[in-house]
């Protein structure tokens, strides 16, 4: 874990530095977009497992309702 956070404050701080403003904001756009990107991956797979769920769930109140 140690290592993890040692390599990652090691990269930052070998990381070559923007020369202006303009390249600044677009590594962080970039950064961000891939970070968004990410997301909506992590989204996209595990979507199709949480519909299952609720759809099971939902049927299984709709049929104890109807029992009742």
């Amino acid at each position: 874990m140690l290592g993890m956070y040692l390599t990652t404050a090691f990269n930052f701080l070998t990381a070559p530095t923007p020369k202006t403003m303009t390249e600044g904001i677009t590594g962080i756009w970039t950064g961000l977009s891939s970070a968004l990107w990410k997301i909506k991956e992590g989204i996209t797979n595990i979507l199709p497992e949480i519909m299952v769920f609720f759809n099971i769930y939902y049927n299984r109140l709709y049929i104890l309702a109807m029992a009742h």
